[in-house]
């Protein structure tokens, strides 16, 4: 099926790609909210998790998908070590204070969580930076 050609000008799009953006944005938080509180308070069964989670998931590849495919890193931070450094921390500060458990306990999956996220967002930093050079030079041409 063909669809129609656009009556929005680009002023127009502009405005919608910024009403998108808003979209986006409150369903990630709000269903990311729902996920932890449902989690914590112990109002869901796994199946309600489980399917949740699979729906935020998607969600999320596909928003860094589409910015890694654009060669985009963040709209207000560069990507670098330090920044990397930081995100992992209030990362697995926020596991900390979400997750109950012994102290032993939640000081292993504390370092394996700080691992996984630094070394993670520094594979997909290098991925992107690699990408946005690669656009650039397209461009130029």
């Amino acid at each position: 099926m063909k669809l129609p050609k656009s009556r929005l000008d680009e002023r127009q799009k502009l405005e919608m790609l910024a009403v998108y953006q808003v979209g986006f944005w409150v369903l990630f938080w709000g269903m990311g909210t729902l996920l932890v509180g449902w989690a914590v308070l112990g109002l869901a069964d796994v199946y309600v998790l489980v399917s949740g989670s699979a729906v935020f998931l998607v969600c999320c590849v596909t928003f860094t998908v589409g910015c890694i495919r654009r060669g985009i890193w963040s709209e207000y931070f560069k990507p670098s070590i330090k920044n990397n450094l930081i995100a992992s921390l209030i990362a697995t500060a926020a596991y900390a204070f979400l997750i109950s458990g012994s102290p032993a306990d939640r000081m292993i999956d504390m370092i394996v969580m700080f691992v996984v996220m630094f070394v993670s967002l520094t594979i997909l930093m290098r991925v992107t930076k690699k990408r946005a050079a690669r656009l650039e030079g397209k461009y130029e041409d």
